[in-house]
């Protein structure tokens, strides 16, 4: 009988606190560096490289597949071009990769490099025809629920010095 009520019991505990969604702070161990992104969107305002004009991108973050994944949606003047990010382990790599998608055709896949207090990203878009051979992607967390994203370009073996973007809770 004692067992029966403690079997209910958590049947009804693991029903309530399902995958529904509403838990989104549970991650694969190997993910856990954006574990201060999760649940929040963030709105960066991007230097237009045509005139003086600005790009606003929003970017919401969540856990996705249980938790061995992390799921990005950007958003960019107000659904102008929407995209999607996917970070996860990656069997052929046997590492974690991240693969991003967007409304405007691009596809790209990146190797992900973790720091202490950095998240890096780094793409081989050597095969582009142009001179650009690396695209290094850096997200910096704030102690005030904000981030960096340094985006830098490697340029006959030299860093560029790259675009810089604060990110905000909005």
């Amino acid at each position: 009988m004692f067992r029966r009520v403690i079997s209910t019991y958590i049947i009804i505990i693991s029903f309530c606190m399902g995958d529904n969604g509403a838990n989104t702070n549970l991650l694969n161990n190997d993910l856990l560096a954006f574990n201060s992104f999760i649940g929040k969107k963030f709105i960066g305002n991007i230097k237009s490289k045509v005139g003086n004009k600005f790009v606003t991108e929003t970017v919401f973050w969540e856990s996705a597949l249980k938790g061995d994944a992390v799921r990005a949606t950007h958003m960019f003047n107000d659904d102008e071009v929407l995209g999607e990010t996917l970070i996860m382990f990656d069997q052929l790599e046997n590492d974690i990769s991240c693969w991003y998608f967007s409304s405007g055709g691009i596809s790209r896949k990146s190797k992900f490099l973790n720091k202490t207090d950095e998240i890096i990203f780094l793409e081989d878009v050597s095969r582009n025809g142009n001179s650009i051979t690396k695209i290094r992607t850096t997200y910096k967390p704030n102690k005030n629920s904000s981030y960096q994203k340094l985006t830098q370009y490697l340029i006959n073996n030299v860093w560029t010095k790259g675009e810089n973007v604060l990110y905000e809770v909005f």
